[in-house]
């Protein structure tokens, strides 16, 4: 469910382009095309117009950021292909459903659905659109009973949200057309807009715990209860920019929420530095002071409103989430090269149990033998290597097999970390300690069956 919305929000929040500045009536028209899906419970909507979306700048700045030393040398090839895989697969998929009639893309996000069904998805068609192959192409929509039409809209979701959805008194929401005017008045063509109903907004105030630690703490209740609605737009061309507007109820609330910004910018500050620790020379030469990228936030109050405007740049963005991205890339290997390490094994013990119990002298043994793939034996975390893995032959495999090492990864002894196989068949993840010490033990055990 979770990787369900994440893709549809995720298209929401970054694919955006540059448009015309959206009248008062455009908006109107927006929350008009999404209005009998709003009841009390909903909080949020999401909106993508189509026609303005355009991934050749966003590609083109993410491929140049990654071009520059915001990556190592060692990862910019991977994560190129990263976003050349996911521009394609988006480019795709929402130029499809443009080819299909698609017109204009709503995520409803309702307290309702919340935790356990995803937000449901409102495609608007042009004329002569395709309301079938619009539906196959959202999440869940080509399932029986996930989706249906009403007139020139498709309505995507879990069939008790559909349900519901039947039954729903709709609800009024002037909020919702001020935030689609303002977010789209930036050039943006995907907008988010947080607009509660305000016994919502009481119940939210009433029961918000504080943020987490790393974040400093912060009671939320405060920002819970001195904003009325917010929306954010995000832009692209000419420039890459996000602009989020808080409306307050009056001055002193849009008071009251500028300081508690500016004191969440200090625990960001804090995070943003711990994050960097460790990290590669190039990439905190990239972020540079993190002083000065935390004040990106700097809240602006004018009257009963707060607004945040970051120009974002590409570079440093990359430069600061570069240290996650490497770890996540790293696991991804290891979890790879743990996959590989079981099928190796699975071969051995095969390989034994049509040798009389004796596992073959090396790994080519089963590779000949057609156990496995040559494949197999390649570790991803070391491409380079035909072979990736070091083979220790058992002198009795069935003795203690869930102690006995067989196989491990050929990875330097500087890396901390390292899968290590055994004669039972299973495969963990060891630091270097407790890797040599199991290793030992193994030889050992080995030697004294010799």
């Amino acid at each position: 469910m979770i990787a369900r919305i994440s893709s549809v929000v995720v298209a929401f929040m970054i694919l955006a382009s540059a448009a015309s500045a959206a009248p008062r009536d455009e908006a109107e028209k927006l929350a008009a095309a999404v209005a009998p899906f709003i009841d009390e419970q909903t909080v949020a909507v999401g909106h993508v117009d189509l026609a303005l979306v355009d991934f050749g700048p966003i590609s083109e700045r993410l491929k140049a950021a990654i071009d520059g030393p915001a990556l190592p040398e060692a990862d910019r090839a991977a994560a190129k292909q990263d976003i050349e895989g996911a521009m394609t697969v988006a480019k795709g998929w929402l130029g499809a459903i443009r080819m299909a009639g698609g017109r204009d893309l709503f995520i409803v996000i309702s307290m309702t659905d919340l935790p356990n069904s995803p937000p449901f998805i409102v495609a608007r068609m042009n004329a002569g659109g395709d309301a079938e192959a619009i539906a196959k192409l959202l999440p869940d929509g080509e399932r029986a009973g996930h989706h249906v039409v009403q007139g020139d809209l498709v309505i995507t979701g879990e069939p008790k949200t559909l349900e519901r959805l039947k039954a729903l008194k709709p609800a009024s929401r002037e909020a919702l057309a001020a935030g689609f005017e303002v977010a789209m008045a930036g050039g943006s063509a995907a907008q988010l807009v947080y607009a509660p109903s305000d016994d919502f907004r009481r119940a939210l105030a009433e029961t918000l715990p504080s943020l987490p630690p790393i974040l400093g703490g912060a009671p939320l209740m405060p920002l819970a209860k001195e904003v009325k609605w917010a929306a954010l737009g995000l832009t692209i061309a000419p420039a890459p920019g996000i602009v989020l507007t808080l409306q307050s109820p009056d001055a002193p609330a849009a008071q009251t929420v500028g300081a508690w910004i500016t004191k969440f910018q200090e625990a960001l500050k804090k995070m943003a530095d711990e994050s960097l620790k460790g990290a590669p020379p190039e990439i905190q030469k990239m972020v540079g002071d993190t002083d000065a990228l935390v004040k990106l936030l700097t809240p602006k109050v004018a009257g009963d409103r707060v607004t945040i405007a970051i120009d974002v740049d590409a570079a440093r963005v990359i430069g600061l989430l570069a240290p996650a991205m490497a770890r996540a890339r790293q696991q991804a290997r290891s979890v790879q090269s743990m996959s590989n390490m079981r099928q190796v094994l699975l071969g051995c013990i095969a390989y034994a149990d049509a040798h009389q119990g004796q596992f073959p002298a090396d790994l080519n043994e089963i590779v000949k033998s057609q156990f496995i793939p040559p494949e197999f034996l390649r570790n991803p975390r070391l491409p380079e290597k035909a072979v990736g893995y070091i083979y220790v032959k058992p002198a009795n495999p069935r003795q203690k097999s869930e102690y006995q090492v067989i196989l491990y990864e050929d990875v330097p002894p500087t890396e901390p970390l390292i899968n290590a196989g055994f004669a039972d068949g299973h495969v963990s993840l060891s630091d270097r300690a407790t890797f040599n010490d199991l290793l030992t033990k193994s030889m050992n055990r080995n030697a004294a069956k010799q």
